[in-house]
C-alpha cells in the first residue's frame, strides 16, 4: 500500500473538521450532530510541533510523548474549566474573555516542542495547510447544512468560523485512518512517516477523551 500525500498536520486538521455526512461513523457516538469551529484547529498544532520534534531528534518516542500530551491536555482542560465555568447564558462574553482556540494561550500549558513553535510560524503553516486542503478539495469553508429540516449557512461568522469536510475529505479520512491501523504494527526507520500519522491519530484520540469528559460534565 503507498504511503499517503497527506501531511500529519494535515491529517489532523483534516480529522478534527467538521464530517461531510452526518452523523460520520465512528465520530459522532453520543451526538446525531456536533459543529466545531476553526479554533479546534489549535489542537493539530500542537500535535504536529511534536511530530516536528520528533523528526528533528530522528527519535522514536511516540508512547512517551503521546503520555506526556495526555497529561498536558488534562491539565489544560482543567485549568480551562476552573477558570471559565460553562454559562450559557453569557456564551459570547464567555468566548471573548477565553478565547479557547488561541495558540498563545493553549501553548503555555504544553512542553518545549510547542513553546519553541512562535506564533507566527504557527500561523503561517496553519494557513497554508488549510489552503492547500481547499485547493485539494478536501475541505470547503464556508458550507452549509441541514440541521432538524433547516438549512443553516455557517459563513464563518463571529464569534465562531466552520470547515466541513467534502465527500472526498471524507474518503481520504478514512483512507487513512484505516490505513494507520494497518501499519501500527510497523516501527522502524522505513515507516516513519506512517507512524508519524499514527501518532497524530493516537493525539487525536487522547484530546476527544478529554473533550468527552468535559462535555459529559465530569470533574
Amino acid at each position: 500500500m503507498p504511503l499517503t500525500d497527506i501531511s500529519p498536520f494535515a491529517y489532523g486538521i483534516l480529522a478534527l473538521t467538521n464530517p461531510n455526512v452526518w452523523p460520520n461513523e465512528g465520530e459522532c457516538e453520543e451526538f446525531s450532530h456536533l459543529i466545531t469551529g476553526k479554533s479546534v484547529y489549535v489542537w493539530p498544532l500542537v500535535f504536529a510541533a511534536y511530530v516536528w520534534h520528533l523528526d528533528d531528534r530522528k527519535g522514536l518516542t511516540f508512547e512517551k510523548d503521546l503520555e506526556r500530551i495526555d497529561d498536558y491536555i488534562g491539565r489544560h482542560f482543567k485549568s480551562f474549566l476552573e477558570e471559565n465555568p460553562v454559562d450559557f447564558s453569557n456564551a459570547g462574553s464567555q468566548y471573548v474573555r477565553s478565547k479557547p482556540g488561541s495558540f498563545q494561550g493553549v501553548r503555555k500549558n504544553f512542553g518545549s516542542p510547542v513553546k519553541k513553535l512562535q506564533i507566527h510560524e504557527a500561523e503561517k503553516k496553519l494557513t497554508a495547510e488549510l489552503r492547500d486542503l481547499e485547493q485539494r478539495n478536501l475541505i470547503v469553508d464556508p458550507f452549509t447544512t441541514t440541521i432538524a429540516a433547516t438549512t443553516i449557512a455557517v459563513l464563518g461568522a463571529v464569534p465562531y468560523s466552520f470547515t466541513r469536510r467534502t465527500e472526498a475529505g471524507d474518503k481520504k479520512h478514512l483512507e487513512i485512518k484505516a490505513m494507520l491501523w494497518e501499519f501500527e504494527s510497523f516501527t522502524s526507520e522505513e515507516k516513519r512517516e506512517i507512524r508519524f500519522h499514527f501518532f497524530m491519530e493516537k493525539a487525536i484520540s487522547q484530546l476527544k477523551k478529554h473533550v468527552k469528559l468535559l462535555a459529559a460534565g465530569d470533574p
